[in-house]
């Protein structure tokens, strides 16, 4: 009498629900990594708007404001997706 052997690996159903679940996180992962990057940005630049104010040259004034404004404004800070900031619309 002779044995069978058990074919071992991963069948056609098992792969097609293996690959969903990848999809489906790499899609949520598309939809979700830019609120990061964007909040990590904001925070970035906030501990930098903090660190220069709390340095010994404080008081720039107008100065300051429009060094802050052109930051943001390089780093697309306050204005969404397709949006100019305010500071674009009365530039124009």
């Amino acid at each position: 009498m002779q044995m069978r052997t058990r074919q071992r690996g991963l069948s056609m159903l098992g792969f097609l629900f293996v690959a969903a679940v990848v999809v489906a996180c790499v899609m949520i992962g598309f939809r979700v990594l830019p609120a990061y990057i964007e909040y990590y940005s904001v925070q970035k630049a906030l501990e930098q708007a903090l660190a220069r104010r709390q340095g010994p040259q404080f008081g720039g004034g107008d100065q300051e404001r429009v060094s802050e404004a052109r930051r943001c404004r390089v780093h697309r800070i306050g204005a969404g997706p397709g949006r100019r900031s305010h500071e674009d619309r009365r530039t124009r």
